[in-house]
C-alpha cells in the first residue's frame, strides 16, 4: 500500500512523464531467448495469458498486445505507466524488458511467466 501512495504522490508532484522503452536509462533487459519462428504466435499467446495472471484482480494493471513490423509486443501497464514489455520477433528472438517504474509494483509474475513460456517454446539445438 505504501508503494501505491508513493507512486500517487510522485504523479501529483509532476515528477515528469512515465518512462518508455525509448528512455535507455529507464529500461533494463531482464531475459532473452530464442524460439522456433513457427512458435512465435503461440509464444505471444502464452505471454499474454501469463501476464494477465501476474497480478490479482484488485491490482490496477492491464495487459496489451501490439503487432509490430517484425513481431509482436506484450506489455503490462499500471495506469499509464509501462511496467514490463516482452518482444517476440518473427525470427524467434524474444526478450523481456523491465521499466524503472517496476520498482513500485511487483513484476515477479511477469518474470516467471516469461521464463515459463520461454521454457515451453525454447529452440531445441
Amino acid at each position: 500500500m505504501r508503494r501505491y501512495v508513493l507512486l500517487a504522490l510522485a504523479g501529483l508532484a509532476g515528477c515528469g512523464s512515465a518512462p518508455t522503452r525509448e528512455n535507455a536509462h529507464a529500461a533494463g533487459l531482464v531475459q532473452v531467448g530464442q524460439i522456433e519462428p513457427a512458435d512465435t504466435h503461440a509464444m505471444t499467446d502464452c505471454l499474454l495469458d501469463a501476464f494477465g495472471r501476474a497480478h490479482w484482480a484488485l491490482t490496477n494493471t492491464r495487459v496489451s498486445q501490439q503487432r509490430r513490423t517484425e513481431g509482436a509486443r506484450v506489455e503490462t501497464y499500471t495506469g499509464n505507466m509501462l511496467l514490463v514489455s516482452a518482444d517476440v520477433m518473427d525470427d524467434g528472438k524474444v526478450s523481456l524488458t523491465e521499466m524503472s517504474t517496476a520498482k513500485f509494483i511487483n513484476t515477479q509474475g511477469e518474470r516467471a511467466g516469461f521464463a515459463a513460456c520461454l521454457a515451453r517454446y525454447v529452440r531445441k539445438s
